[in-house]
């Protein structure tokens, strides 16, 4: 862990390490080791990367800083990455197939919001970007975890009892607070605050709109995206079968994206469980390609934010992008890469922070190509529709996302790929047989 006083004092900080010390990770079975006010975390990283871990389950960090633009602050500044890049198979064999969990404590780049009344906080500015592609700490564990210990076993696969999704009947009063907006306004939330399952009993499911882009102007250099129509045909089956009303979207222009995607977000989502975002396209860095430009990747959620779409708060909001994150291949069928730059008793009142209920799910980790398959289309979306058909009533959303990152992880042969996912998604997500 790599607490960090500077260049401005974090009061708390000291609280937030003895916590994550006695409280949580020795009761684990955690051997803890803390580096306070370092000049730079990159000398502790070098010695923890040289360590032998073969009677190790896992390694985990945890950094309690400050940031800005993806950098984490010591009492120098670097990227926030590379407290967790550096253990490669390469360069730390020992931890092939273990989990190696990272967690960051700074603030988001967006401006604080306003906590329950009573409460003293203080925010960790310089500030850290939410939801940069390029700059996320994702999901990229192929199985679920359980710690077990001398007393208890502590799990995070148990099914959830549907019914813990029970709807509030009588609405409770939400407090949203929009930034920049004045005071808080108040909408209705449709479900208990401490349900651990979203509510997805309403009449409809919801929206599920495909942006499928195969071909490109000729000006942007990019090459037809063969197989992405067999992507589109497993979606629609997939989505479908789970009670989605699905509308694709061919070939689409900037300016259509961007205005489908605020129509879209503009609609009366009162009536249903959540809504869903497919792209499937080429791209690099962040951005994705429509057929005549590029756009960055967060114009697609951005506009379902609970304080821009109300009838949406508290309810998932989903996003699945095929696309290229960059140029390197992951060494590891005849496959093409969709790379833009490569031709082959609960109070009446609780606050609902507007970023919350998203999952944004990425065919890769950032700056790696996607591969897809020139018959059977995407490795990703060929794996998510597999999952979604076989598993889609049974299990929950992050535990099906789980599964797909497994089988893409061992879909290659000369090379390979690991989708990343984003999730700030509160509860769980189900997807039970509508009435």
């Amino acid at each position: 862990m790599w607490p960090s006083t500077k260049p401005t004092a974090r009061l708390g900080s000291k609280e937030d390490r003895d916590d994550l010390n006695k409280r949580t990770l020795e009761f684990l079975d955690f051997q803890v080791e803390s580096f306070d006010r370092l000049y730079s975390s990159r000398i502790p990283i070098r010695n923890l990367v040289k360590m032998d871990y073969s009677h190790y389950d896992c390694l985990l960090m945890v950094v309690v800083s400050q940031g800005k633009n993806g950098k984490s602050i010591t009492f120098d500044t670097h990227d926030a990455e590379e407290v967790w890049t550096r253990f490669t198979p390469d360069s730390c064999s020992q931890l092939i197939g273990k989990p190696q969990p990272s967690f960051v404590q700074v603030k988001s780049e967006r401006s604080a919001r306003q906590g329950n009344s009573g409460d003293s906080t203080t925010s960790d500015r310089p500030e850290t970007a939410l939801f940069d592609s390029n700059k996320s700490l994702a999901l990229t564990s192929n199985y679920e975890i359980s710690f077990e210990t001398e007393t208890s076993t502590l799990t995070y696969n148990a099914k959830m009892d549907l019914t813990d999704a029970k709807a509030t009947g009588q609405q409770i009063p939400t407090a949203v607070h929009p930034k920049n907006k004045g005071p808080s306004r108040k909408i209705s939330n449709p479900v208990d605050r401490d349900s651990r399952v979203y509510n997805m009993q309403h009449r409809c499911r919801g929206k599920a709109y495909i942006f499928n882009h195969d071909l490109f102007d000729a000006s942007l250099k990019l090459s037809p995206r063969v197989g992405s129509k067999t992507d589109v045909s497993n979606l629609v089956r997939a989505l479908s079968q789970l009670d989605f009303e699905v509308l694709c979207f061919h070939n689409c222009d900037i300016t259509s994206v961007r205005r489908n995607i605020k129509q879209l977000a503009e609609l009366d989502h009162t009536d249903n469980d959540c809504v869903m975002v497919i792209v499937l396209s080429h791209g690099t860095h962040g951005m994705i390609y429509a057929l005549d430009s590029y756009y960055h990747s967060d114009e697609l959620w951005l506009p379902f934010t609970s304080d821009k779409c109300p009838s949406l708060a508290g309810k998932p909001k989903l996003f699945f992008i095929q696309a290229c994150q960059g140029n390197k291949k992951d060494a590891g069928l005849t496959v093409q890469s969709d790379s833009s730059q490569m031709d082959s008793i609960v109070p009446q009142e609780y606050s609902i922070p507007t970023m919350a209920d998203f999952m944004i799910a990425y065919s890769t980790i950032p700056g790696y190509v996607s591969w897809r398959n020139t018959t059977n289309g995407s490795w990703f979306i060929e794996a998510l529709c597999e999952i979604l058909i076989t598993y889609g009533r049974q299990e929950d959303l992050l535990s099906m996302m789980t599964m797909v990152l497994l089988k893409v992880a061992t879909l290659g042969r000369d090379y390979s790929q690991i989708p990343c996912v984003v999730s700030q998604l509160i509860r769980r997500v189900y997807f039970p047989p509508k009435q």
